[in-house]
């Protein structure tokens, strides 16, 4: 193999491949990027065996062929090279880097011992990135970060015939749902791991994204620079449309910026007391408040429009999660007592935060 990439595109390809690179693989090959060129294209290839990714450089080939190289060591290597041509050829089982002054050879193993993996083809459903990066801003924060029930690490894809497409996620304390318009349709609910939509959205230069879904649990994530392919999650995911109330005794809007900065505030004095920040709605004004005995106690008001008197505590974590994965400039915030859960809502997105059960 002997090609010619520059250095800005090689980089950009070796850092973004390299995430999914296990820290700690099943097998040594897997500590590994293959980068191949053939048919008028090279390729870098990477899986840890759950998740795969193809992503295709432009550049020039000299001579095809393939090798496995380590894929930090590259990463590293790769990203203090000054800007210009990189030369890469391939000598047995090893790389050769050239660019200006610069030489090296990095250790590699045969292309021939790197796994089989190959990109998805078709497409169920299509979506342009930035309807992709839309729903994942306001649906990853809230999966379950532990694996003791898969189907929360997940999050739940539908189309309905409203021409919408879905995508919810709750860790059981907080849920979210995201809309964007459906172009294509999926037959039954799916659950797709986070982490695979997450590195998905690495493909956010290209002009639109193809969702590709096999029979036997297969996901693929198709762009016009690259491919993602993994498998979805087998379980039911919870009955969310039992946790959102259909009534409210409590609406309001109120400026986002402005409830940030207080609950950021808040969240000072709420720390060592288990993150309980607390609301306070009467008379138009919105009180986010909270006191620790070790830091002291605040409070701010905030001018709110809508209807209604009520009180409530939440996690200030799950506050800001919220508040940070939305640039909407008003929040609109509904409730039935200190006991249900609080809904807010703005364009095509609802997030719902379980109370915390506070002494009066």
């Amino acid at each position: 193999m002997k090609i010619s990439i520059l250095q800005e595109n090689l980089t950009k390809a070796a850092l973004t491949i390299s995430k999914i690179v296990s820290s700690k693989p099943q097998l040594p090959i897997l500590s590994n990027i293959l980068l191949k060129a053939e048919k008028g294209k090279i390729v870098f290839l990477a899986t840890d065996l759950s998740i795969s990714m193809g992503l295709t450089v432009g550049g020039k080939i000299e001579e095809e062929g393939e090798i496995s190289i380590p894929a930090k060591e590259f990463s590293a290597l790769i990203s203090q090279l000054i800007a210009g041509k990189v030369d890469l050829s391939s000598e047995k089982d090893s790389l050769l880097i050239k660019s200006g002054s610069f030489k090296a050879r990095l250790v590699g193993i045969s292309g021939e011992e790197f796994p089989k993996i190959e990109p998805p083809v078709g497409s169920d459903l299509e979506m342009k990135p930035e309807e992709l990066s839309f729903l994942l801003k306001r649906t990853v924060f809230a999966t379950a970060k532990d694996d003791s029930r898969p189907v929360l690490t997940g999050i739940k894809l539908t189309t309905a015939e409203s021409e919408e497409m879905k995508m919810m996620a709750t860790d059981g304390y907080r849920l979210s749902l995201a809309t964007v318009p459906a172009r294509g349709r999926v037959e039954k609910t799916i659950i797709i791991p986070a982490r695979f939509l997450s590195e998905a959205d690495k493909f956010s230069d290209v002009e639109k994204i193809s969702l590709n879904l096999g029979q036997s649990g297969e996901v693929g994530i198709i762009g016009d620079k690259g491919w993602l392919s993994g498998r979805t999650i087998a379980g039911d995911f919870p009955p969310t449309e039992k946790i959102v109330p259909q009534t409210f005794d409590l609406s309001i809007s109120v400026n986002r910026s402005e409830l940030e900065r207080a609950v950021k505030v808040a969240a000072i004095f709420a720390r060592s007391a288990a993150n309980i920040i607390k609301w306070k709605i009467k008379n138009g004004k919105l009180k986010v408040s909270a006191n620790s005995p070790q830091i002291g106690e605040n409070e701010t008001i905030l001018e709110v429009e809508g209807k209604g008197e009520g009180e409530m505590a939440f996690n200030g974590r799950y506050l800001l999660d919220y508040l940070g994965s939305t640039d909407e400039e008003t929040i609109n915030f509904s409730m039935v007592d200190s006991l249900k859960p609080g809904v807010f809502k703005s364009k095509n997105y609802l997030h719902v935060i379980m109370p915390v059960r506070v002494q009066k």
